[in-house]
């Protein structure tokens, strides 16, 4: 038997394609991207140039009232940034190289978070309405996966990690809060249908080199019946 801590053959692996990973805070897509890139090497994007910090981020969660606002314009202005840099990369490198993965999507700003922010009183109306008309403008330069794949996490797997790992402003934030997000990224992935989405049960661990094995086969599968399809495709 094939030791299943050892990276898998790569020849048959699919070519092509953008992929997303997404989750409610502390889900593990980080963690997951880590795992596909180690097993199948896809290619983690990263642009230096656009992914700078938030300057905002901890403000925001120490007076959300206050910052809260302009936290989440920092965050959808460096998407759409971070997405013209990202479609030039396909367009110049698609095919024939292996596929390429974020561990996030710039569709959850609106699509998740700001449906949290709203359950919990976060944000005003007036503020609302403004993120909502700019992720619509925002829209037309985000490039849609060809697969998305969602980390599910429980409401005890979210606290404890995020507790644990003590990220500074993030440890501050409320159970209501993260349970707000948890339910908001559910609700986003029940409705999805811009692209192929597949779902990882949080009960999936992808630290354990089977588990790991059995996953990084399964994204691959589902990547390649993707691109397959007649309406496949990365969309621009």
């Amino acid at each position: 038997m094939r030791d299943a801590r050892r990276p898998v053959d790569t020849s048959s692996i699919t070519r092509g394609g953008y992929v997303a990973i997404t989750g409610a805070i502390a889900a593990g897509a980080t963690t997951l991207s880590t795992v596909l890139h180690d097993r199948l090497h896809w290619t983690r994007y990263e642009d230096e140039r656009v992914h700078t910090s938030n300057a905002f981020f901890q403000s925001a969660y120490a007076d959300f009232p206050r910052w809260g606002f302009h936290s989440q314009v920092h965050f959808m202005v460096a998407s759409a940034e971070r997405h013209v840099s990202l479609r030039a990369h396909l367009d110049n490198h698609l095919p024939p190289g292996l596929p390429i993965m974020e561990d996030r999507t710039p569709f959850e700003h609106t699509g998740a978070y700001l449906r949290a922010y709203q359950k919990t009183g976060g944000l005003t109306a007036r503020e609302s309405e403004l993120l909502e008309r700019l992720g619509e403008a925002l829209s037309s330069v985000y490039v849609t996966p060809d697969l998305l794949v969602f980390r599910q996490i429980s409401d005890e797997q979210m606290v404890r990690r995020v507790r644990e790992r003590g990220r500074p402003g993030e440890a501050d934030a409320s159970v209501e809060f993260l349970a707000a997000v948890r339910d908001s990224f559910e609700e986003m992935m029940n409705g999805w249908t811009r692209s192929s989405l597949l779902v990882l049960s949080s009960d999936v661990d992808v630290l354990d080199p089977v588990q790991a094995e059995e996953v990084s086969r399964m994204i691959d599968r589902a990547l390649s019946e993707a691109r397959d399809r007649p309406e496949g495709g990365t969309q621009r």
